[in-house]
């Protein structure tokens, strides 16, 4: 069973851990959420938002302030969330609720890997399951990491067939960036 701690900063910020491995920043999480919302590309037309990894929902929040006809839901992995103090509207969500989510009731899905510390594999496997069911999320991803979906891949997808990694093509991309050589070696696993 996971041990989630809670942890002050010297700012009075809240930052958490999950076995002794961070979840968010120990020293600025609330700089951390700032940097990586500036790195979103949510889309004012997206009403539901799936944000996988909780940390200490400073991302979270900003986001919610940031588009406030938005709503954000975070999924986190671990059942054991401690209280941090007012979130707005913020809904929560465990996987099986996440997962029971049918696609026409999101419109993104949205990583915040510090919250992944320690159990990545639990999150990808999460993110994948996520993003299946959902092209518009997919499509997002693959246009925020220089890669291409074809509309026969989309078209697929709507027609009800599995749409996968696979799927994916890499078309104008930095082939020596790490995000691109991490997809890469993940379609060559699963084909």
């Amino acid at each position: 069973m996971s041990r989630i701690e809670r942890h002050e900063t010297s700012e009075g910020e809240i930052s958490l851990s999950r076995n002794g491995r961070w979840l968010c920043s120990p020293r600025g999480p609330l700089a951390e959420a700032r940097n990586w919302v500036t790195r979103q590309l949510v889309q004012v037309e997206d009403k539901v938002v799936l944000i996988l990894g909780g940390g200490a929902g400073y991302h979270a929040t900003l986001l919610q302030e940031q588009y406030p006809r938005t709503e954000f839901r975070v999924v986190e992995i671990d059942n054991e969330i401690p209280d941090l103090g007012n979130r707005g509207t913020l809904q929560w969500l465990t996987i099986e609720q996440a997962l029971s989510l049918g696609c026409e009731n999101y419109n993104l899905v949205l990583n915040f890997r510090p919250a992944w510390g320690g159990i990545e594999a639990q999150y990808m496997n999460l993110y994948f399951k996520l993003t299946q069911n959902s092209p518009e999320s997919l499509s997002v991803v693959a246009r925020n990491m220089g890669k291409v979906l074809t509309a026969e891949s989309l078209e697929r997808k709507n027609l009800g067939i599995d749409f996968s990694l696979k799927d994916l093509s890499f078309h104008d991309s930095d082939s020596d960036a790490a995000e691109v050589k991490m997809w890469k070696a993940l379609r060559e696993l699963i084909e």
